[in-house]
């Protein structure tokens, strides 16, 4: 053993509860509530994507959420961690191979794609929706079978299958950037792209020529990651048809045994609607508020406008927002962010009281609801907010509302 490799040896071991302290790699799995993919998938800055109808196939514990901090960022922040085995034994420190053996069935999607048998897969699957068309999200693979099962017929992959629930057409969009090629340990190594793959099993140090930040780096991923090996993050995505609704599946299966599980790490809050933006039309709008919003919404439509009468209501003689109300708001909201709309918001009153302080009332319920969508960034240029005074109608609460029209 050389001198310079004892030394180092030394200076890990002053280091080393500075690195516990510091750094951690932590997997939780008990918070995965009804709404855990919308929370921790979709991007929470992006007002483009929707889904519904999530839902998870697999043993206990082989699904969770994780929390990273490393010097070397060679993970993300957070995000859902899914596995063929127990999500937890991905932590570190590396010092066993790591295996669960949980006799759930195997996936027909892994299967074709390895064309070799599948057991153990876990899914997570939902509906969604973008207002744009394309979609993107990123994600880190890692594997226990790194490096010794290489090539030996027990790839272990994963999939990311999205079909288009109207024709049926699916795809797999789990490969490395611009190719064709899937995301298995026989795809990519130390030895085949190896320009995407992390090293994290032993390496005799004495024996090689590195610097001081390789060891760091390799004694830093050693202490935090139970896992061999496992990619650098990589970013996938499609193009789709807007407000159309699409399935989306992720799975990830052990190949040819049970043995060595696999992990996939889906960067927290990284799906997002990241195309070209359009102005929806009637029927486009109409697929939308049907899958997103329990009670109809009627819309009508000329050659130069768009009428959403899904309405925002007012208690008497009153401009407050009302609770129930930001649900409509989001939508409309959400619609602005990703098209080219101009928008007019109509205000109205109840026939009760004086008609000019009704056309005040109506002007002043039409502003609210403008300064909520200025508020959530939409151009102040692209609204305008008209009070149009009373509205004649039998039922009162229905006068006191506002309606949309974009332009």
């Amino acid at each position: 053993m050389t001198n310079v490799f004892v030394k180092f040896l030394l200076f890990l071991l002053f280091l080393f509860p500075k690195i516990l302290y510091s750094q951690y790699f932590r997997i939780d799995t008990s918070i995965l509530s009804i709404d855990f993919v919308e929370y921790h998938f979709i991007n929470e800055k992006n007002h483009g994507i929707y889904i519904k109808n999530s839902f998870i196939y697999g043993e206990k514990n082989t699904i969770g959420i994780f929390k990273y901090a490393g010097t070397f960022k060679v993970l993300p922040r957070n995000g859902i961690i899914i596995s063929t085995g127990s999500v937890t034994d991905a932590e570190g420190p590396n010092k066993s191979n790591s295996s669960t053996e949980n006799y759930f069935p195997g996936d027909t999607d892994i299967t074709q794609l390895i064309n070799n048998k599948s057991f153990d897969a876990t899914l997570l699957e939902f509906d969604f929706m973008s207002l744009t068309d394309s979609v993107s999200f990123s994600f880190v693979f890692a594997s226990e079978e790194y490096p010794e099962y290489v090539n030996r017929g027990v790839s272990d992959a994963f999939a990311f299958i999205v079909s288009n629930k109207n024709t049926g057409k699916k795809i797999n969009i789990a490969k490395l950037p611009n190719s064709d090629v899937p995301i298995t340990i026989d795809q990519i190594n130390s030895d085949k792209n190896a320009q995407y793959f992390i090293n994290n099993s032993y390496i005799n140090f004495a024996n090689t020529n590195k610097s001081k930040e390789e060891y760091l780096f390799y004694y830093e991923n050693n202490q935090l990651f139970q896992f061999d090996g496992f990619t650098k993050l990589i970013e996938t995505g499609l193009k789709i048809v807007p407000f159309e609704m699409y399935h989306f599946k992720i799975v990830i299966a052990d190949v040819g045994d049970r043995k060595f599980d696999s992990w996939v790490l889906l960067k927290g809050n990284s799906f997002s609607s990241c195309g070209k933006k359009t102005n929806p039309s009637k029927k486009e709008l109409n697929n939308y508020f049907k899958h997103f919003e329990n009670d109809t919404v009627p819309i009508f439509s000329n050659q130069n406008e768009i009428k959403i009468s899904t309405s925002i209501y007012f208690d008497y003689n009153s401009y407050d927002l009302k609770n129930d109300s930001y649900r409509i708001l989001n939508h409309v909201t959400n619609i602005m962010f990703n098209s080219d709309y101009k928008l007019i918001i109509h205000g109205f009153a109840d026939k009760k009281g004086d008609e000019k302080y009704n056309l005040e009332l109506s002007q002043n319920r039409a502003d609210k609801v403008k300064e909520y969508l200025i508020k959530s960034g939409i151009n102040e240029f692209r609204i305008k907010s008209i009070g149009m005074g009373e509205f004649d109608s039998q039922n009162d609460t229905i006068s006191r509302k506002v309606e949309f029209i974009l332009q």
